[in-house]
């Protein structure tokens, strides 16, 4: 088989992050047909189909995951190798290259930012991409290669993708010091985490009205203001003076999970930060009590 072509897998990676051949052919600065071209090429070069095809929307097959497992792999290799020779150590730092990663609300701003901190001062020609998504858009978003590291509320198991418990959220009642409405504040009507909480300590909040925030620091400067309570991660709440937990309920668990690609080769850069995120988490989160847990945010 002859060696590909860096267009050809530029073209595909593309189109995988953009799940459009519109918006992929953007992306790399050519025509549509142009893109249209190539992939076909390199499908018709590797002998299989690296995209499902269904009007508007285009998923990466089976087969397409490996092959954008490989083209991030080359590309990061390619960055530490090349940079490498072009540049001193001094103006480099210990790594170099780009580094995608996502997660939830919860988790990213709180835990994941200040985890990558040192790392990104160590070195700083790192690109980093650090964004928060839904729960549920996710593991999506992995597949795809627009994230090569990605935080969630459970395993996933998909071949070739490994996933490491970080730790574990305490969820906790909070009201602020004012005088709460009796009101309960949550993400968006798919949100159980109040429903669950509620189950666990026995409490009917069937009649109690509901509001949403879509933002976990909306739901903190709701309670601060006054506008109810809310059921969210005591992790949170540790520098919100203004925020207390009221003693005599249980704290609802929730797992926290780093996926990332099971892989014999990784980027020095990768491997620097699924370490600087165990342990970032570590300091933040509590310990599970063992290396499986059932609860999800969304369960």
């Amino acid at each position: 088989m002859s060696v590909l072509e860096t267009s050809l897998l530029e073209a595909f990676a593309a189109v995988a992050a953009e799940a459009s051949f519109t918006r992929g052919a953007k992306r790399v600065g050519v025509s549509q047909s142009a893109m249209s071209q190539r992939i076909r090429k390199l499908e018709e070069l590797l002998g299989v189909t690296l995209f499902v095809r269904k009007k508007d929307q285009v998923r990466v097959t089976a087969e397409g995951e490996k092959l954008l497992t490989y083209a991030r792999i080359r590309e990061g290799l390619e960055q530490e190798t090349l940079q490498g020779l072009v540049c001193t150590p001094q103006a480099l730092g210990a790594h170099v290259g780009v580094l995608r990663v996502a997660g939830f609300s919860t988790v990213t701003r709180s835990i994941l930012i200040p985890s990558l901190s040192q790392l990104l001062q160590e070195s700083p020609s790192i690109v980093v991409h650090a964004f928060s998504r839904e729960l549920r858009d996710l593991p999506a978003l992995f597949r795809s290669g627009e994230a090569d590291l990605v935080i969630t509320d459970q395993p996933m198991h998909d071949l070739g993708v490994e996933s490491r418990l970080l730790g574990v959220e305490q969820n906790v009642l909070v009201t602020g010091s004012r005088n709460a409405a009796n009101r309960i504040l949550d993400h968006d009507p798919d949100d159980t985490i109040s429903d669950r909480f509620a189950r666990l300590n026995k409490l009917d909040w069937t009649s109690v009205p509901r509001s949403y925030l879509d933002d976990i620091y909306g739901i903190l400067d709701g309670i601060a203001l006054g506008w109810g309570s809310a059921v969210v991660s005591a992790h949170l709440v540790e520098e919100r003076p203004n925020l207390r937990v009221p003693s005599g309920h249980k704290s609802l668990p929730t797992s926290v999970y780093l996926h990332f690609r099971a892989q014999r080769f990784r980027t020095r850069l990768e491997a620097a930060a699924i370490e600087a995120i165990e342990k970032g988490f570590a300091q933040r989160l509590a310990k599970p009590t063992s290396r499986r847990t059932k609860h999800s945010r969304h369960e």
